[in-house]
């Protein structure tokens, strides 16, 4: 079989799978030390969270989001700094883009706004000819399953982590705290963009969080 009859017949079955899934785990990097606030999460949740019960979420309709910052060790990327730096610039656009779509998005910081500190902590592309291999050729696809099974992740796919906190704007202090990693599954945009898991992620966590507090909000 030709590999352009192939592809065109793997094309549906990977618009169907999944995007990205969430980890097992996830490594602290210290962005959001001290960690003692933070619980395990429950399903549907990030790996980590901290949610300040006391607090009435109610009341703020305006956000800041800060410059998206990079904490990654010698271990913790495999791209160059100006590729994580546009990562970082892409994540922070998510964020107002789905904040934004419910939220006021402000420059100032004051008892009306939350403040919103997020951290890339793990930037892992993935190899897109190994990726498309796997993807698309039955036996090595069998073989990517196994890994998946063994380690956690499909063979050859990116992943992605985050650390993440809300501050109240009058006081400062920690509200909400998550801590979350994200790794690729056997998708289209995986076979032909290194990236594509981790900008999968970051729509995910963007979209996430503006759920989240609109739900502390109105309960």
């Amino acid at each position: 079989m030709r590999a352009s009859s192939l592809l065109l017949l793997v094309l549906p079955f990977l618009a169907a799978c999944y995007t990205t899934e969430q980890a097992a785990t996830a490594e602290r990097s210290g962005f959001l030390r001290p960690y003692e606030q933070l619980r395990p999460g429950a399903a549907g949740e990030p790996l980590e969270v901290f949610v300040d019960e006391d607090f009435d979420f109610s009341r703020y309709t305006k956000v800041r989001i800060r410059d998206i910052e990079l904490w990654l060790g010698e271990d913790r990327s495999d791209v160059d700094e100006d590729q994580a730096m546009m990562l970082a610039a892409q994540l922070l656009a998510s964020g107002k883009q789905a904040l934004g779509q419910r939220f006021e998005l402000v420059d100032n910081e004051d008892d009306e706004t939350l403040i919103i500190r997020a951290a890339l902590t793990e930037i892992d592309a993935s190899n897109p000819t190994f990726n498309f291999v796997t993807t698309v050729i039955p036996q090595p696809f069998v073989l990517s399953n196994l890994a998946r099974v063994a380690f956690g992740r499909h063979a050859f796919v990116g992943a992605a982590s985050i650390e993440a906190e809300v501050l109240d704007g009058a006081t400062g202090e920690r509200v909400l705290a998550a801590v979350d990693r994200r790794i690729g599954g056997k998708t289209i945009d995986g076979v032909f963009d290194s990236v594509a898991d981790v900008e999968h992620a970051m729509t995910h966590w963007a979209t996430g969080l503006n759920a989240w507090l609109l739900e502390l909000r109105e309960r």
